[in-house]
């Protein structure tokens, strides 16, 4: 597999009582609960954020919306949250990170996972399950102020709306260790091959989280797993 994902997507700055059993940190039990998790969440969670026992599933764009909706399911230390999704609004995904990281609520990213769902939500919290065809795109970080400045038809208000979350994004990786090279530093094998990417993402896989800085994986099972 390429690690380039041709997907056209932009970087945005904008029922069930089933109860996972066991929630504690041993590898058996982290298996368990990322497989149960992700059977639960499969099919929910794209319209709005779903509750099924202490699963909670997001999946689709991150909105204001949907962190409106995770905050009203009242997540807490215990719950799994299931995620995949191509990315959205980064100041509603860094809340919902800042609340995974308050509760040590284990993440279960079961398919594509990107932008602002990658940077925000998997790598937001303390601990990271990868199943199934889970896998992390990137396509760059913060943007600098200079650019921001430049950009053409931007109110005063939305130029500071960039600006503000561009330094809160700084903040949300330095806060818990991650180095901001890991949004903006393109894989050797994917540079200098006329990709767009505004547009796309490259992938990193799992084994490369901890040299930027997460050491945070705790269970990782899905075809994307292996070193390439």
């Amino acid at each position: 597999m390429t690690n380039v994902l041709n997907l056209a997507i932009p970087f945005l700055l904008a029922g069930l009582g089933a109860q996972i059993a066991n929630t504690d940190s041993s590898s058996r039990n982290v298996e368990a609960m990322t497989r149960e998790a992700s059977d639960l969440c499969t099919g929910r969670g794209e319209d709005a954020p779903q509750r099924i026992g202490n699963a909670i599933c997001v999946r689709g764009i991150l909105t204001t919306s949907t962190r409106d909706r995770f905050f009203a399911l009242r997540p807490k230390r215990g719950d799994i949250v299931v995620t995949s999704g191509s990315g959205g609004d980064i100041a509603a995904a860094m809340d919902i990170g800042d609340k995974i990281y308050r509760n040590d609520i284990l993440v279960v990213v079961d398919d594509l996972c990107g932008s602002a769902c990658a940077y925000f939500i998997a790598l937001g919290g303390k601990r990271l399950s990868i199943y199934k065809n889970g896998l992390l795109g990137f396509h760059g970080g913060p943007i600098p102020e200079n650019e921001i400045m430049a950009i053409p038809n931007l109110s005063n208000k939305d130029r500071k709306k960039i600006i503000f979350d561009n330094e809160r994004f700084k903040k949300f990786f330095k806060r818990r260790g991650l180095q901001i090279r890991l949004t903006n530093e393109i894989p050797e094998e994917s540079k200098n091959n006329g990709t767009d990417w505004s547009v796309n993402m490259w992938v990193r896989w799992p084994y490369e989280f901890e040299k930027f800085g997460f050491n945070g994986l705790v269970f990782c099972a899905g075809k994307y797993c292996q070193k390439r």
